[in-house]
């Protein structure tokens, strides 16, 4: 009897010790319960204990920094039906949400945001995943002066590696990079093998400054895993030294899952705390 419950206290530790390892990221902020991409959904985030929040950001021909979601997000949430390159100062401003936005009651006074109004909710010692969606030359000194304006830590901001040269050029202090995978619906296409990520993953310029590799869309649930190689998929990427995430998924089964079974080290999701709450995780992450 004794043999048992002590097996059994094992596996629970370990069990443990496999959840509070992984860092839940917050897809544009806590976005099921406001805007996505907006000051409201990442300072929730942060209230609720969130310590890493993804979120978008492009730079307009006008050379404004808009947090947006591509084109599609501009016209579902905000009513705006033109590229988000094409948007000026004016269209943010005057910007609100669709009267058929779930949120336009409760945030009546929402707009679109601009980098310093997303980063002006930020705390001090929090991480930033910055999916870039439009970048030029002008980007990188842009999005610098901004961070220093809002007293943020630039060694806590996750670039795309095919853009990292460009801030190490400003500062060696942004020193960490994410690769990012999209793993096709169709089943007439191909996906890569783990293998053909790594090794692409370990020819870029900035290479050693890559922290982690992510693949979406893990919203598809278990279509997600059918396009997965193997199970092993996830192990061989942090067997290459990098962290393996998965993103974006809501279901706290098909997460548990990607943690126990597939060993996963990110999860991105738009419940960032009800799912902390669901897997039994600590604010730390």
């Amino acid at each position: 009897m004794f043999r048992f419950s002590f097996v059994f206290f094992l596996s629970y530790i370990l069990s443990s010790y496999c959840l509070y390892g992984v860092e839940i990221y917050a897809h544009q902020g806590e976005s099921m319960l406001a805007p996505e991409n907006t000051p409201q959904s990442i300072k929730l985030a942060f209230d609720k204990g969130a310590k890493f929040a993804e979120f978008d950001v492009s730079i307009t021909d006008s050379g404004e920094m808009v947090c947006v979601h591509w084109d599609e997000q501009l016209k579902y949430i905000w009513g705006i039906d033109k590229p988000v390159s094409k948007l000026t100062r004016q269209d943010i401003e005057n910007s609100k949400l669709s009267p058929k936005n779930r949120f336009a009651e409760e945030y009546p006074d929402a707009k679109l945001a601009t980098l310093d109004q997303i980063l002006a909710v930020v705390p001090a010692n929090a991480y930033l995943l910055v999916d870039i969606k439009i970048f030029n030359a002008d980007f990188p000194k842009k999005f610098d002066d901004a961070i220093i304006k809002a007293g943020l830590k630039r060694s806590h901001m996750y670039i795309p590696v095919g853009l990292l040269e460009h801030f190490r050029k400003i500062s060696r202090e942004y020193n960490k990079a994410m690769y990012s995978v999209y793993l096709h619906k169709p089943s007439s296409e191909k996906n890569l093998t783990a293998e053909q990520i790594i090794e692409t993953a370990k020819n870029f310029k900035m290479a050693k400054y890559l922290k982690s590799i992510n693949i979406g869309q893990a919203g598809q649930g278990e279509e997600f895993l059918k396009r997965l190689n193997d199970v092993d998929f996830f192990k061989k990427i942090k067997a290459a030294g990098f962290k393996a995430g998965a993103w974006t998924t809501d279901d706290p089964k098909l997460a548990k899952k990607l943690i126990d079974e597939y060993g996963i080290d990110i999860l991105y999701t738009n419940k960032a705390a009800e799912m902390k709450e669901k897997l039994g995780l600590t604010k730390a992450n």
